[in-house]
């Protein structure tokens, strides 16, 4: 994985939490009083859109700054400039987020987001283990090469695409791409429109390629 020199997470004001109700660490909530955490990523897909403001994530105690680094630190290794926001709250173990557009826009990309806050749980900064807390998450691990691909910076993507809404079960990046091989993430994730990739090495043979 390349290394970076991380820019240093700038947390927004600390947002004030009235309500929750109970939720385990990994699950997702929207800005409504009280909190009510959804612990299925799919289900929580079919609950936010592109229009969506922000998102909480529950995670344990203390985790906050260091899933804010990994989330960063990602989006520094997609080449973006514009970075997903984050606030604390009053609760040391739930994280304000406002995903950038990078995210928004597509929904594919938002199913990875999530799997990417629950990776970031077992990231430490002062470690920058990195690649070991990306892989920590079940879904990354069944889905590496695609995630390889998209780090490399094949972030377009235009295979299959994610489904389900109005109560039913959403399928998104883990169950479009877990039965997939690289041939099927070669031909659907491909560089950005504004930006060309040249290879550095003779890698056909490759994922990144």
């Amino acid at each position: 994985m390349e290394t970076l020199r991380l820019t240093e997470v700038d947390f927004k004001e600390t947002k004030k939490i009235t309500s929750v109700i109970a939720a385990y660490s990994g699950s997702f909530a929207l800005d409504k009083d009280p909190l009510r955490f959804e612990s299925c990523r799919e289900r929580f897909a079919t609950m936010w859109n592109a229009n969506t403001e922000g998102l909480f994530f529950k995670h344990d105690s203390g985790q906050g700054q260091g899933i804010a680094a990994f989330i960063r630190k990602t989006e520094q290794i997609v080449h973006q400039t514009r970075y997903t926001q984050f606030a604390l709250t009053n609760k040391n173990s739930i994280l304000w987020i406002e995903p950038s557009k990078f995210w928004m826009r597509c929904r594919m990309r938002r199913s990875l987001f999530t799997i990417l806050l629950r990776s970031g749980r077992m990231y430490r900064p002062d470690a920058d283990n990195y690649e070991e807390a990306l892989f920590s998450d079940v879904y990354i691990a069944r889905t590496r090469y695609a995630v390889m691909r998209f780090l490399y910076g094949f972030t377009r993507y235009t295979g299959e695409r994610p489904s389900g809404g109005h109560n039913l079960e959403s399928r998104g990046w883990d169950a479009i791409l877990a039965a997939r091989g690289k041939t099927y993430f070669k031909q659907h994730f491909h560089a950005p429109k504004r930006r060309s990739y040249s290879p550095m090495a003779n890698l056909q043979d490759e994922i990144w390629i």
